[in-house]
C-alpha cells in the first residue's frame, strides 16, 4: 500500500512513491488545499479493491472509497494530522498494513505562541510605560501643587499678615483723634480678616498634604465647633471612620467645604436651633452627607435662593453633585450625595 501522487492546488509535490514508514509533511497555513493517491500494488484485480482511510485530527472514523483511489482536503486549517489509508480485497478481507502520512501546518505567524508572548510583552511593558508616565504626571503636579501652597503662604499669607499688623499700629497711634479714620481701619483690619482666612482655605484645598475626606472632616468640625458651640448650639459628627482614607480631588475638597460651611452658617444666623447633627457615610459609590439642625426652618414653599443656598446649589452643581434641601418646618434637613472613584 503506497502514497502515488501528493498535490498542493492540484499540483504534484511529489510524484515517487513513498515508502511505506511513517512520512512527514510540513506546509504553512497557505498550503491548505491538498490531495492524496494511493494504490495497492499487490492485488491482480486492482478495480474490485476498495479503499479505508481517515484524517486523524479532522476525522477519526474510518470511511470508504469505491472506484476512486483520491480523496481531497480543502481549507484545512493549521495543526498536525496523521492520514491513514489501507485497502478491502474484493471478497472483504482488510489489509492489515496501514500506510500514514503525519501532516503538519504551521499557523501563520501571529497565532504562534512566540508572537503571542512577544505581543504580550509589548503590551506589558507599554501598560507599565504608561503607569511609570501618568506616576510621574502626578509625582509633578503633586510637587506643583505643594510649591503654589507653599508660595501662598510664604507670600499672600504673610503679606496679608503684615497688612493687618500695620493697621493695628496706626489705629493705636490715631486712637481718639480721629474717628473716621478709625472706622476706615477698621474695615481694612475686617477685610483683611477675611481675605486671610479665604486664603488659608485656598491653601489648605491646594496641598497634596491634605487629600483624604479625614482632612475635609477634621477641618469642617473644627469649624463647627468653634462657631456652634460659642453660640451655645450642641453639634453632634456621625461619620463611618472607614471612609476617612478616600481620596478627594482638591476641587471635590474645597467644594464640600465651602457647602458645609455654607450650610453651618446659616445654622449659626438664621435657625434659631440649639442642637445641629452633621453625618458622613459612603453609599455604593456615593459619599453622602446629611446635615439637620432642630431650628425653626424656612418653610417649602420660601426663596430658596437665598441665605447662602444659591451659592451652595452652584457650588453642587460644579461638582457634579446632588444637592436636596428641605427647609421644614421643623428644622432644616440638607442632603448632599457626590459620585466618587
Amino acid at each position: 500500500m503506497v502514497l502515488t501522487d501528493i498535490r498542493l492546488f492540484n499540483k504534484p509535490i511529489n510524484t515517487r512513491r513513498l515508502p511505506l514508514a511513517l512520512q512527514r509533511l510540513e506546509l504553512s497555513y497557505t498550503q491548505n488545499f491538498l490531495s492524496l493517491a494511493f494504490s495497492n500494488l499487490t492485488y491482480h484485480n486492482p478495480s474490485g479493491v476498495r479503499y479505508r482511510f481517515r484524517l486523524r485530527g479532522l476525522q477519526e472514523r474510518w470511511q470508504e472509497l469505491r472506484g476512486t483511489n483520491r480523496v481531497v482536503y480543502a481549507s484545512l486549517p493549521p495543526g498536525e494530522y496523521y492520514f491513514e489509508v489501507t485497502s478491502v480485497t474484493p471478497d472483504g478481507s482488510k489489509n492489515s498494513r496501514i500506510t500514514r502520512l503525519e501532516i503538519d501546518i504551521a499557523p501563520p505567524f501571529w497565532l504562534t505562541w512566540w508572537f503571542g508572548l512577544l505581543v504580550g510583552g509589548v503590551i506589558a511593558l507599554g501598560l507599565y510605560g504608561l503607569y511609570r508616565y501618568r506616576l510621574s504626571k502626578e509625582r509633578a503636579l503633586q510637587q506643583t501643587r505643594a510649591r503654589i501652597a507653599a508660595d501662598l503662604h510664604d507670600e499672600v499669607a504673610s503679606s496679608l499678615a503684615s497688612v493687618r499688623l500695620y493697621s493695628e499700629v496706626i489705629a493705636r497711634k490715631v486712637s481718639g483723634q480721629n474717628p473716621q479714620a478709625i472706622r476706615l481701619l477698621d474695615r481694612v483690619q475686617h477685610q483683611v480678616q477675611e481675605a486671610t482666612e479665604s486664603i488659608g482655605e485656598i491653601i489648605w484645598s491646594v496641598d497634596p498634604r491634605h487629600d483624604r475626606l479625614e482632612d475635609l472632616l477634621d477641618r469642617i468640625n473644627e469649624f463647627a465647633r468653634h462657631t456652634l458651640q460659642a453660640a451655645g448650639i450642641e453639634y453632634y459628627f456621625q461619620g463611618d471612620r472607614r471612609v476617612e482614607q478616600l481620596a478627594l480631588s482638591p476641587q471635590q475638597r474645597r467644594g464640600l467645604y465651602l457647602i458645609l460651611k455654607e450650610a453651618i452658617t446659616n445654622v449659626l444666623r438664621h435657625s434659631d436651633a440649639d442642637r445641629f447633627t452633621l453625618r458622613c457615610d459612603q453609599q455604593g459609590a456615593f459619599l453622602e452627607f446629611t446635615l439637620e439642625d432642630n431650628g425653626s426652618g424656612f418653610g417649602r414653599q420660601s426663596n430658596q435662593s437665598g441665605r447662602g443656598l444659591g451659592n451652595m446649589r452652584r457650588r453642587a452643581d460644579e461638582l457634579g453633585a446632588e444637592l436636596k434641601i428641605d427647609g421644614g418646618p421643623p428644622g432644616t434637613r440638607i442632603h448632599i450625595r457626590l459620585k466618587i472613584t
